[in-house]
């Protein structure tokens, strides 16, 4: 049986070339609150105690939004050509690789607002 924290550092040992495309860094449960670079940041759910297990994992990507001026004041919004661009390298970076104990499928995406 998987705890979380395998989950988590299966997810990492995957990830952790893409500090070379992005501007920051992968982090496993939190990201420093001073960056503003582009991160990523790897979270589970509990993993369930049974034979066969199925564990949810978050990975977070930041990225700077983008400025624009709208109505004589400046907005924030999502930098989506970013976004998309990282989020394609995580997919196919973990999307359907294996181990000898594990599979790892992505189930979603979404782009949240990241409360100030």
């Amino acid at each position: 049986m998987w705890t979380s924290f395998e989950v988590k550092d299966t997810l990492y040992e995957l990830l952790k070339s893409m500090e070379t495309t992005i501007t920051g860094s992968v982090y496993l449960d939190f990201r420093p609150t001073d960056s503003e670079a582009e991160d990523i940041v790897i979270n589970a759910l509990p993993a369930p105690r049974a034979s066969w297990q199925r564990c949810t994992a978050n990975i977070n990507i930041y990225v700077q939004d983008v400025r624009f001026r709208l109505g004589g004041s400046v907005q924030l919004a999502p930098n989506r050509v970013r976004l998309e661009g990282i989020a394609k390298d995580v997919i196919a970076a973990i999307d359907g690789r294996s181990g000898d104990v594990w599979v790892c499928h992505v189930v979603s995406d979404h782009v949240f607002a990241n409360p100030d």
